[in-house]
């Protein structure tokens, strides 16, 4: 239920602007109907109207969408490239101007006060 959430919504958003741009030109036929010499205009806007406010949703609800798929794309990726990241540093020695953080085994610039971790220098 809970994979490809990014999808989901974006499914969802279609969906529901089939509904309302439907919706919106029954309302709207409906009400020109009534009184076709005095109401038409208002079923005329009813219709622009409802599809305006079907466009705009679903603008909106696809946008979040691919929002959160993006959001879960630089998460992955920034998971993958932390562990290869992490190995790759924590195997290097600490040259003369370098400084190895106890904490994570990355090794930093002296001039670098603070790994990235948050464990400083002087607590080495």
């Amino acid at each position: 239920m809970y994979n490809n959430v990014g999808k989901q919504i974006k499914d969802l958003a279609s969906i529901i602007t089939i509904i309302e741009a439907v919706a919106s030109v029954i309302t709207g036929i409906i009400v020109a109907c009534v009184d076709f010499e005095d109401m038409w205009w208002i079923g005329a806007i009813i219709i622009a109207g409802g599809l305006l406010v079907a466009w705009l949703s679903n603008l909106i609800l696809y946008a979040y969408g691919e929002l959160v798929d993006k959001t879960s794309l630089i998460e992955s990726y920034l998971n993958t490239n932390q562990t290869n990241k992490s190995s790759s540093f924590q195997n290097k020695t600490a040259g003369p101007n370098e400084w190895k953080c106890s904490k994570c085994g990355v090794v930093n610039q002296n001039y670098v006060g603070t790994c990235g971790c948050g464990h400083t220098k002087s607590s080495n």
